[in-house]
């Protein structure tokens, strides 16, 4: 997960239009954690327990609002099967489209 977020960086720096605004990576995770989720057909309660987290985790990454630790990610993201493109599609999708496209692109 680390190297994912270090790759993230990179490219940021290398292509203007990537760089975060604000919580950019946050909002991205958290709306492909949502989709995600519900392509799963997942409560949030059984993607916690598959997880190996708590519900107020998951409601708190599904809401964008940051404060969770790259490990955590990992566990959610491995728990839906997210794959590391799948994390880049999300960020470079979050800067040419808006949330609600997002959701139904996956």
């Amino acid at each position: 997960m680390t190297d994912v977020l270090k790759w993230m960086d990179n490219m940021a720096e290398e292509h203007e239009v990537l760089k975060p605004t604000g919580n950019v990576i946050s909002q991205s995770f958290s709306v492909l954690i949502f989709a995600f989720r519900l392509k799963s057909g997942l409560t949030q309660q059984e993607l916690a327990d598959k997880a190996n987290v708590t519900v107020k985790t998951i409601h708190r990454a599904e809401g964008g609002s940051g404060g969770i630790v790259d490990k955590t990610y990992q566990k959610i993201f491995d728990a839906l099967e997210i794959t590391p493109q799948d994390m880049a599609d999300a960020l470079s999708k979050k800067s040419n489209a808006g949330e609600r496209d997002l959701v139904h692109h996956y």
